[in-house]
């Protein structure tokens, strides 16, 4: 495996760098207090007095059953996007051969995959549909602060300068098979455009703000708890140009559902994202 990453071209490397620091910086943190306790003999500062995020009732072992869950996905995480971020060099298959049956099974193993984290916080944490204006205002704002970081980031020049330095693509894998539906197999559109726009963030919502930042709020503030998940949501999307924008969605994101104290708004907001995106995609392309 290391010597299928060196062969791979730099931009590869570093977005596997990414991938595998940002989850060990997960499991450090979430696993902090245990650490604590071993060192210093008493436990260490719960954070319970902030406002409350819903929080999981697991065992009384010393990492409670909901930390053992959240890092069992974080490892089948690393182990997907892993794979797929060696994947990212070799040449896509031809426009064409992809068939919408393979989008759409794609689309609902992703659902699948992540619905026994849905269901255990839908149990534990409950699940209300109820929406007030003062939080829908904080969700309104949170996305334009996405926008407005996302310009200050193509303004600084970075992307650009990650792009001549490592030759990386400067859109997501995932944008990329969207054009390539879009421009393509019009009966791969339909589930490619389902996926990003509904399902990716029904899941990746419960995934990281859900559980992840969750978890991470109970040991330590809320500013390293959401820069600690915002980072590794922003370095699954294995693009090393958008892994910066896409982290700093990830840590507003923790910000939104710190202030709302519910799924709702994040999951929301990241649909209207994603849409946005969607629309700004077809409008390109034609």
């Amino acid at each position: 495996m290391i010597d299928n990453l060196l062969q791979q071209p730099l931009y590869v490397q570093v977005n596997f760098y990414l991938l595998v620091s940002s989850a060990l910086f997960v499991t450090i943190l979430s696993v902090y207090p245990i650490i604590y306790t071993f060192f210093f003999g008493e436990k260490q500062r719960t954070y319970e007095a902030l406002p409350p995020i819903p929080t999981f009732r697991g065992s009384e072992f010393p990492i409670n059953v909901d930390t053992i869950l959240m890092l069992l996905y974080v490892g089948m995480t690393l182990m997907m996007i892993g794979s797929s971020c060696l994947e990212l060099a070799t040449p896509t298959q031809e426009k064409g051969e992809s068939s919408a049956a393979v989008a759409w099974i794609n689309a609902i193993f992703n659902f699948v995959f992540y619905l026994p984290l849905i269901i255990r916080y839908v149990l534990a944490a409950g699940f209300s549909f109820s929406l007030t204006f003062t939080k829908l205002a904080a969700t309104l704002l949170a996305l334009i602060s996405v926008y407005v970081c996302t310009g200050i980031i193509n303004i600084s020049g970075l992307p650009q300068w990650l792009v001549e330095l490592t030759h990386t693509p400067e859109t997501q894998h995932a944008v990329q098979m969207l054009t390539e539906s879009s421009e393509g197999d019009s009966n791969t559109f339909l589930p490619t455009v389902f996926s990003a726009v509904i399902i990716a963030p029904i899941v990746e919502e419960f995934f990281f703000r859900g559980f992840i930042f969750n978890i991470l709020r109970k040991s330590t503030a809320l500013l390293p708890a959401a820069i600690v998940s915002g980072f590794f949501f922003g370095a699954v999307h294995i693009s090393l140009v958008q892994c910066i924008v896409l982290s700093a969605f990830g840590i507003i994101q923790c910000f939104l559902y710190d202030y709302t104290k519910s799924i709702v708004y994040p999951i929301l907001m990241h649909m209207i994202f994603n849409a946005l995106a969607v629309m700004a995609l077809i409008l390109t392309a034609s």
